[in-house]
Formats: C-alpha cells, sequence, structure tokens
C-alpha cells in the first residue's frame, strides 16, 4: 500500500509517495525527483503523512540510491 512522506533535505521539504518500505529503509518516489543536489550518502529526514501534515517522528536516514524518479534511504535512527 502506498504510504504519502515528506522528505526533508537541505532545508526543503519534497512531498513524495512510497515505492517499498522495509524494516530497514525505504524506496520512494516523486514527480520532482531527485532533487539536483541531493547525493548518495547525504544525511537527510523522512516523515510518513497524512494529508501533508507529518504523523510520525522523522526518520533520519542515509542516501543509498537516487534514480530518475525515485530515491531508495536507509533509515539510522528516528526522532520524535
Amino acid at each position: 500500500m502506498e504510504k504519502r512522506c515528506i522528505l526533508y533535505h537541505n532545508g526543503v521539504e519534497h512531498h513524495c509517495k512510497t515505492v517499498n518500505l522495509s524494516i530497514s529503509g525505504v524506496q520512494i518516489a516523486s514527480t520532482d525527483f531527485p532533487p539536483a543536489n541531493l547525493k548518495i550518502g547525504d544525511i537527510c529526514g523522512l516523515s510518513f503523512t497524512s494529508n501533508h501534515v507529518s504523523t510520525q517522528g522523522e526518520y533520519e536516514s542515509k542516501v543509498t540510491r537516487v534514480g530518475l524518479s525515485m530515491v531508495a534511504l536507509s533509515f539510522l535512527s528516528l526522532t520524535c
């Protein structure tokens, strides 16, 4: 089931949807992806949303893959 999420990178919010979710990470997609300055190894934040409002804490994440319209992240920790 697809969930909406927000990727936080360099002070900018990117509204996305999940493509694949596991206990260790997530693949996300958006029509404005990838952000031009997003690189493998970058640290960013991710929160899952309901109606574009954050519903849970923010997951500190590391970028592991960057594609034409997707980004893969590995979860590092959860901050509330």
